[in-house]
């Protein structure tokens, strides 16, 4: 079935090899092997892989199944149905979840004790700045570094200490 074409673009000296694949694709390729990673996608149980195992199994087997542009709620049902018990009980604790996929999954990794970075501070329930935590970037090798500040920060007062403190050299980088 490939072999007319390959001979045909041989005389003509024009190969479209998108023609080719694609029927290459037809005749060889696996008819239904979307629907297969759909069904090993809905079969997916976490087990006993930890969760960043589990995500990377799931969105491997997502990918196949051509689910990224499937709707969130889609991914997530599917996803949230291998969990296993003890991180689904821990989801059904939370007040709310996100509806996004990826900051779904995101909660499931701090859930899980495999976070990839600090959970954001809770919402103030009032507008009170007094002992209020702030958080400060820490390397991926140390955990997150909380300095407890009694007053809000005067962005004014620190930005004309940054420029005073600053040398004019080492503001546009030239040094001679």
């Amino acid at each position: 079935m490939v072999l007319p074409q390959l001979t045909q673009a041989e005389e003509d000296e024009r190969w479209n090899y998108e023609a080719i694949l694609s029927q290459l694709s037809r005749v060889y390729d696996n008819p239904n092997k979307v629907q297969e990673a759909e069904d090993r996608l809905y079969a997916l149980k976490q087990g006993s892989d930890s969760a960043p195992v589990y995500i990377a199994k799931f969105e491997r087997v997502l990918y196949e199944a051509r689910g990224q542009d499937w709707p969130d709620v889609n991914k997530i049902a599917a996803f949230r149905n291998g969990l296993s018990s003890s991180i689904r009980s821990r989801l059904a604790q939370q007040l709310s979840l996100p509806r996004d996929y990826s900051k779904f999954v995101r909660v499931v990794q701090q859930l899980s004790g495999h976070s990839v970075a600090p959970p954001p501070p809770p919402p103030s329930a009032s507008t009170n700045h007094q002992s209020r935590p702030s958080y400060t970037p820490a390397s991926s090798s140390r955990p997150p570094h909380i300095v407890q500040r009694s007053e809000p920060i005067n962005l004014t007062r620190w930005k004309k200490a940054v420029r005073t403190s600053a040398t004019p050299g080492s503001v546009s980088g030239n040094t001679a």
